[in-house]
């Protein structure tokens, strides 16, 4: 017994520096969650253990021991920590680790393993590679659900080409600490502490033991990577943390995010389109000047039923548009966030439903030389500029623009900014200065004119203050209180009045004109609001395809057909406006024309399937031949570099 003792008091030690750094944390522990918390209880009960913790270090000597015991502590550490990462990751998000079931938490914790054993293989010290991945993973999972409280979608792989634009438009949000997140804090600063204080192993046979945790690591990748195209991840609303958990959910998307070669794709296959594409007779065509207006976060709650009710009308002006008008809807393909991808489906007639999830075409495959609508137009001798009242830097445009054809491009720092909306430049503002750029380029040239302009005044969040900016719309007949709701509806209550302002000058102009105007997605506001607009959840396809569902219209000043268009989407847009504009369609959207017969509306998450008159998920994989067309002709468009179809070269003549 006396010897038992003998050789705790040789492993147990008391550190002056480690008690002080206990008791400092505990304080700051303490004072933390009082304050975040208001309860001082709380913020003694979780101080309490970094004090005690502070007391104590084990100094237990591994460099002479067996093998065995060097395994055992270093398996009990890695996995240990392991499955408390998963277990915070998930905690952090208010989700519990246990929902996502059995096998998922297991793939979860190979997860966070194949991050220690990497670490490990590099540094070869046990205690600072199983440290770095908890903070790492766990801080993950927090960034996780801002982005998806921020945009109504969780983290994808490739968002991390989009670090520079999330920093852009941070600011304009609102970060917080909840409980959940607070208590998971604690616990992991608390546990790295506990880590701080456990006895070091040294390991003689480091290359040896490199090589066993390089090899680890290499089986779980081979794991996943076979897992991956058999396992359904999950990209609607926080669906893939709530079901399979954020860390395995984002880990199975990485080979997804992958571009391959469509099955069955060949020169052959596109010699056979470019045959279904007829000669076109272009005299008599036109060559109106054209305007395109894709306003932020534009939408029309009424998509969801009669239960959506306001104090007075949203969007008077837009819904009085009928003569030489076009109307209707269109599937965007991003929900709360990801402008550029609506930028990328409109202007290149590429559909995001075959790129990987949660791809940023701008960052990844535009390049110069690229495509584009812009391109093909400028062939036929028309002037392009793009307009955008925002930091440059967002999303790449200032690259991607004059890659797409874009002759001169506007941002922030060209506007006036005198008439701003809560704090962007407004639509009244945006649309002011692109009229003043089109009729001073029209003094001077009689070369047809097309101008994009992105706007900026509807950008979330709607929590602006209520004495700065009061809301002029309200809600009416809801349980509930939506003030986030009424600040956005008050926001396209500004949006119709400019829209108004744009078509009253332009009815007035000498030349032809083609306005399309259409919203870019979903705004990310209070979920509760939506179920209780639609009486019930969102679980059908049709359903869940409501909230990609934006309003569009085409309005020329001369004499045109009237058309109300039930569902369409970004893609097949450009038609619609070629048409309006009594337009020669360029040879890609003549096949785009035949696609949309059998396939009305496709975005990211699906397809409106004509014939069986229903929406298909893209989970589904099914394969008609229109949608294997459809993909051969935009992995040629945009990946082909090799053997890209001159005719459905954008820029050709």
């Amino acid at each position: 017994m006396n010897r038992q003792f003998t050789t705790l008091q040789k492993i147990i030690k008391f550190s002056t520096a480690r008690f002080i750094t206990g008791f400092i944390l505990a304080v700051l522990v303490a004072v933390m969650v009082t304050i975040q918390l208001s309860s001082i209880k709380k913020g003694v009960v979780l101080g309490a253990p970094f004090l005690i913790l502070g007391l104590v270090k084990l100094d237990y000597d591994f460099t002479d021991r067996k093998s065995l015991s060097k395994g055992v502590y270093t398996a009990t550490l890695l996995i240990g920590f392991a499955a408390l990462t998963v277990v915070l990751s998930q905690f952090i998000q208010n989700q519990s680790a246990l929902h996502i079931g059995i096998i998922n938490l297991l793939l979860s914790v190979l997860v966070v393993l194949c991050v220690e054993s990497i670490l490990l293989g590099i540094t070869v010290n046990l205690k600072w590679s199983v440290s770095v991945s908890s903070i790492f993973l766990v801080l993950f999972g927090l960034i996780n659900y801002y982005v998806y409280s921020f945009r109504g979608s969780e983290l994808t792989p490739t968002d991390i080409l989009s670090i520079g634009t999330a920093a852009n438009v941070a600011e304009e949000y609102s970060f917080f600490l909840n409980g959940p997140m607070l208590y998971s804090l604690v616990l992991l600063l608390l546990s790295n502490f506990l880590l701080s204080g456990l006895p070091r192993c040294n390991y003689k046979r480091k290359i040896r033991l490199r090589l066993i945790f390089s090899l680890i690591g290499a089986m779980i990748v081979i794991l996943f990577a076979n897992i991956a195209p058999v396992k359904a991840t999950h990209s609607y609303l926080q669906n893939g943390t709530i079901d399979i958990g954020c860390l395995l959910n984002f880990t199975l998307k990485i080979p997804k995010s992958i571009i391959t070669k469509p099955a069955g794709y060949d020169k052959t296959v596109l010699e056979r389109l470019e045959r279904q594409v007829d000669v076109q007779n272009t005299e008599d065509k036109k060559q109106p000047d054209i305007i395109v207006i894709m306003n932020e976060s534009f939408s029309d709650f009424r998509v969801f039923g009669e239960k959506f009710k306001t104090n007075e009308p949203v969007m008077p002006f837009i819904d009085s548009l009928k003569e030489n008008t076009v109307k209707g809807y269109a599937l965007s393909s991003v929900f709360g966030g990801g402008t550029p991808n609506s930028e990328f489906e409109f202007l290149t007639g590429n559909s995001m439903y075959f790129v990987p999830d949660g791809a940023i075409p701008y960052q990844q495959f535009i390049k110069k030389g690229s495509y584009s609508m812009v391109s093909y137009l400028e062939s036929k001798g028309y002037e392009t500029a793009a307009y955008h009242p925002h930091i440059a830097s967002g999303w790449s445009r200032p690259t991607v623009y004059p890659n797409l054809g874009f002759d001169s491009a506007s941002f922030l720092e060209d506007f006036p900014r005198d008439n701003l909306v809560r704090d962007f430049v407004s639509d009244q503002e945006t649309y002011e200065y692109m009229l003043e750029d089109y009729f001073q380029k029209k003094e001077k040239s009689d070369d047809s004119q097309f101008l994009f302009g992105v706007t900026m005044q509807n950008h979330g969040a709607y929590d602006y203050p209520e004495k700065d900016y009061p809301a002029s719309i309200k809600l009416a007949g809801y349980q509930n209180s939506y003030p986030d709701v009424e600040q956005y509806l008050s926001l396209i209550n500004e949006s119709d009045k400019a829209v108004q302002y744009l078509i009253e000058r332009l009815s007035k102009a000498e030349n032809d004109v083609v306005v399309v105007f259409f919203g870019d997605h979903f705004p990310n506001v209070n979920r509760s609001f939506f179920e209780e607009s639609h009486g019930r959840g969102f679980e059908t396809m049709e359903e869940k395809m409501l909230e990609f569902k934006v309003p569009f219209f085409v309005w020329t000043n001369f004499e045109s057909q009237e058309k109300n268009v039930p569902l369409t989407s970004l893609n097949y847009l450009s038609n619609y406006m070629y048409e309006a504009g009594d337009m020669e369609l360029p040879p890609y959207n003549v096949l785009l024309k035949e696609f949309e017969k059998e396939m009305p509306a496709i975005n990211s998450q699906g397809y409106y399937d004509a014939k069986k008159k229903q929406f298909v998920s893209r989970t589904d994989n099914t394969a008609s031949d229109v949608l294997r067309n459809y993909s051969y002709l935009e992995y040629n468009n945009l990946f082909d570099t090799e053997d890209r179809s001159k005719l459905f070269d954008f820029g050709s003549k």
